[in-house]
């Protein structure tokens, strides 16, 4: 794909709308490889939000290397009571593989 090496991006919610309008509404504006000199890319950065698209992980993602990801799965377990499910969730910045498999579904 033809995608700039840095950018700003957009995550619009597809159930929320601005007011009355049928405009989605922003939940996530972010920036990514802006820096001079930064190695990373945009496409990257997307790709880590959007998770595994092959292999055994399928739609998951590394929320040790996502900070975006982390934030949104501890919301989750705050809100749905399952820090007892996933009480290692954001440790570090890896895991072993049984761990990953663990955290998983809520990946």
């Amino acid at each position: 794909m033809d995608w700039p090496e840095r950018g700003v991006y957009f995550f619009f919610a597809p159930d929320k709308t601005r007011g009355s309008r049928d405009q989605h509404r922003i939940t996530r504006i972010g920036t990514h490889a802006v820096s001079e000199g930064s190695k990373a890319s945009l496409w990257n950065r997307l790709r880590t939000y959007r998770g595994a698209m092959n292999g055994t992980y399928e739609g998951g993602g590394n929320h040790r290397g996502s900070v975006f990801r982390k934030r949104v799965g501890e919301a989750i377990t705050n809100r749905s009571g399952y820090q007892e499910e996933y009480p290692e969730w954001g440790d570090g910045s890896n895991a072993n593989r049984e761990l990953r498999l663990e955290e998983f579904e809520m990946e």
